[in-house]
């Protein structure tokens, strides 16, 4: 990594020009989305929090994909989120392919569709 003196004498990581303004950008995104309501709020879109909201706009500018795995416990949806996705599939039609990810937590390899 290249490193840059600062005014202070301190060594700082090299950013190339411009990276500043778009996560700037991404940043007021992210705010954005995480300020909007969902409605109606019922069992379904109340796993749609503020957070989850910001990650998934933070992610789409970003990595160009965001991607969640939907579970239902006692009536409730819960979204987990899920890297190193990748899919499977014979054929163009995406609800044939097949999804595999890692979980956030502790050894969590998913498979679903």
């Amino acid at each position: 990594m290249n490193r840059a003196a600062g005014s202070s004498g301190v060594l700082a990581p090299s950013v190339p020009a411009g990276v500043g303004a778009v996560q700037g950008g991404v940043s007021l995104y992210s705010l954005a989305f995480a300020g909007s309501e969902i409605d109606p709020q019922d069992s379904v879109t109340e796993s749609l929090t503020a957070a989850v909201l910001a990650n998934m706009v933070r992610e789409v500018v970003t990595l160009s994909e965001s991607f969640y795995l939907l579970q239902v416990r006692r009536g409730h949806a819960f979204l987990l989120p899920m890297s190193g996705v990748t899919a499977k599939g014979a054929s163009p039609d995406r609800e044939t392919w097949t999804y595999k990810g890692q979980g956030n937590g502790p050894d969590q390899s998913v498979v679903g569709r």
